[in-house]
């Protein structure tokens, strides 16, 4: 059997001591908190990572970093193993689609699953509690994005290129285009075709019907290092009749439907890292390492949002009402009011990682967990969760609010927002 090493133990012990202390200051904070309070799932581990939470029917799946896949049920609130995965399996990636859920794993052991080996991909039928493996990819062959696409599913890898699954069927089919050793990590559904991107050879579109996927982003590929793979796709976001696409090197791009080549759109700085993109229709908001802006419907330039602070550096955006909820690097948690248009901080301390939003309910995560107002800027922290428990995603599933952390998993019931 494997034994931990001692550097290990140690941590482990460290992050038990931290887990204690941060519970019991939890439980005595309760009696000073008149907000909701999340609490431990009953049967999951709380010395794991929670990678990913999905729900599922009448169940929530959560993938770990160590501890192989667990399933929720709806009815007990209890959590159970799935069986099937490899002892070392990391759950890098869980997505629903056709009607199944797939799994992409790495092995375990690694900060960076990306640069792990590949413990397989797998996919997991309704009412069934054994995980299945795709068969056909290559062993060394890592899913890291799945989406639906045309009757089939779709598998993008780190090192192998672009992969289909038919329904009902447990085997790979390569999908040319895209080539190897470029990770296909970002998807997105477009108009008849489904736009594919990696780091390095730009961007591929397969249309409804078709085997190979096609280079539609050659607009992109005549910008400097590009085949030096300096630059790379960060975000895709549908607006209008069109795709949004946010660069690590370029700024701004758009790509018309049906279009084969994408358009630079400028008042985004040619060298800005666009992180995020979130849009209500008829403007998109784009969050960059640089600053904050706006694009209006039909406009061909962006303009800049003023009102954050200088070196700011916008990580993610979430949209609920007529709020903007803006989560910076290290300048706190900010909000925009598109009535007024003014920008105010709402938790300079906080630092969120992403959002969530579902019907009259909006939260904020990352280092801790916020309930944000829907009517006006307001955050307000959700009490329970271990001191140093930084929380790794969010999922709604039937009135609860599921929460991954670094310490295991949490569930609690939101309060209604204002």
């Amino acid at each position: 059997m494997e034994t931990l090493s001692s550097k290990r133990q140690t941590v482990l012990y460290k992050v038990y001591m931290d887990l204690r202390l941060g519970v019991g200051l939890a439980v005595l904070a309760l009696g000073f908190s008149s907000g909701p309070s999340a609490h431990p799932v009953k049967g999951m581990p709380n010395d794991v990572l929670i990678s990913s939470v999905l729900a599922a029917g009448d169940r929530v799946l959560v993938g770990t970093d160590r501890g192989g896949m667990w399933e929720v049920s709806a009815s007990t609130g209890e959590a159970a193993k799935v069986e099937g995965l490899p002892p070392l399996a990391y759950v890098g990636c869980l997505a629903k689609a056709r009607g199944r859920v797939f799994v992409g794993t790495v092995r375990s052991g690694n900060l960076n699953p990306y640069q792990s080996s590949s413990e397989g991909t797998w996919v997991l039928v309704s009412g069934e509690h054994k995980l299945r493996q795709i068969q056909g990819l290559p062993k060394e062959a890592s899913a890291i994005r799945i989406a639906e696409g045309d009757g089939r599913v779709l598998l993008g890898t780190y090192s192998h290129g672009l992969w289909a699954v038919r329904d009902g069927q447990y085997q790979a089919v390569r999908v040319p285009g895209p080539p190897d050793k470029d990770p296909v990590d970002h998807m997105c559904a477009a108009d008849r075709r489904m736009l594919l991107s990696g780091s390095n050879h730009g961007i591929w579109g397969l249309e409804s019907g078709q085997s190979h996927a096609v280079k539609v982003g050659d607009g992109l590929k005549d910008q400097q290092h590009w085949e030096d793979g300096l630059y790379g796709t960060l975000c895709f976001a549908r607006f209008g009749h069109k795709t949004l696409i946010g660069t690590s090197c370029f700024g701004l791009w758009g790509l018309a439907d049906g279009a084969g080549s994408a358009s630079k759109i400028s008042g985004v700085p040619k060298g800005d890292v666009v992180r995020c993109i979130a849009s209500d229709g008829n403007r998109a908001y784009i969050g960059s390492e640089a600053g904050f802006y706006a694009l209006d419907m039909g406009a061909k330039a962006a303009r800049e949002i003023k009102g954050l602070p200088k070196g700011n550096g916008v990580v993610c955006l979430g949209q609920v009402g007529s709020i903007v909820y803006i989560g910076t690097d290290t300048n706190g948690l900010w909000a925009l009011d598109k009535r007024t248009s003014r920008i105010e901080c709402v938790s300079a301390s906080f630092r969120a990682s992403g959002f969530s939003i579902s019907g009259g309910h909006a939260i904020a995560w990352g280092g801790g967990l916020y309930e944000l107002g829907t009517a006006s800027a307001s955050a307000s922290p959700v009490a329970g969760l271990p001191a140093k428990a930084y929380v790794t995603g969010v999922q709604w599933s039937g009135g609860r609010v599921f929460v991954g952390t670094m310490m295991g998993l949490f569930e609690y019931e939101p309060k209604g927002n204002d």
